[in-house]
């Protein structure tokens, strides 16, 4: 499907791992990319998209999924009217009915009344708690690249970190007690998305300049792997206008020419 603008690419990749994941690792995943193309080098897999009122991205589904990684690259978005939107990793959904919790980490951009827009590191665990992370805690802007991840303990225990690549500021936290609540993760997927609030489609006044997941995103847990080929892509999909165009594609590393890996992308069908 053709773009009507290039304006917002959410770009991810998948690494098999032998090992879970750790800060320790972060490093080791700041391989250049080569330039790709919005929407270039799709793989079939992208032919069925699912369509959807709020969440454009990947879900991979599994069994034992307890870790899942991401980087983003915090957009510039612009616009003369109220508006939020969010970009996350996440394990399981509790919205459907098939877990009773689910965790999720991102960013958070909202346009104010003013005009101005306000940037945030925001982490959830539903039911129950979420925490938007103020500029004393994690300091958020256009253009940076903040390192998310998230890791199950068990079904009742998770650690969030994020990391800020140009400030080099940190954050961690470790949510528990659940148990108590008898609302507990299934393990079951992880999932990449660029989230619409369900009050209504992309603004026409926004102007996106650029959001991309930039490096390896990671799930599994312990000596499984999977990668995301069969992950199910969704585009959202408001009053029968497709707001995105979604899809598979393949990665390579600049340096060596090998494959970096499968991943997603976005593109925004924005009619200005």
């Amino acid at each position: 499907m053709k773009l009507l603008t290039t304006i917002l690419a959410v770009l991810m990749a998948a690494l098999a791992m032998a090992s879970p994941l750790s800060k320790s690792t972060t490093n080791s995943l700041n391989t250049t990319l080569a330039t790709t193309t919005l929407m270039s080098n799709l793989t079939n897999k992208m032919d069925k998209p699912k369509q959807d009122s709020t969440w454009a991205g990947a879900i991979q589904k599994g069994r034992g999924v307890t870790e899942v990684r991401g980087t983003i690259n915090v957009p510039h978005v612009h616009g003369s009217s109220p508006y939020s939107g969010r970009a996350w990793i996440g394990l399981d959904n509790a919205e459907d009915g098939s877990c009773s919790a689910d965790v999720r980490a991102g960013i958070v951009w909202s346009i104010l009344g003013n005009g101005t827009t306000t940037y945030n590191a925001f982490w959830t665990f539903n039911p129950g708690k979420s925490l938007l992370l103020d500029a004393g805690t994690l300091i958020v802007e256009p253009g940076d690249e903040v390192v998310f991840g998230i890791q199950a303990k068990n079904k009742y225990t998770v650690d969030i970190w994020m990391t800020n690549q140009r400030t080099g500021g940190e954050y961690s936290h470790t949510i528990d007690g659940f148990k108590k609540q008898k609302n507990k993760l299934c393990l079951k997927q992880a999932e990449w998305i660029l989230e619409n609030p369900s009050s209504g489609g992309f603004e026409p006044e926004i102007r996106w300049q650029k959001a991309a997941w930039r490096h390896k995103a990671e799930y599994g847990s312990g000596s499984v792997v999977w990668v995301p080929e069969e992950a199910e892509v969704k585009n959202i999909v408001k009053d029968g206008w497709q707001l995105t165009t979604c899809g598979l594609f393949k990665e390579e590393n600049k340096d060596t020419d090998a494959d970096w890996g499968m991943g997603v992308q976005c593109g925004c069908n924005c009619s200005w």
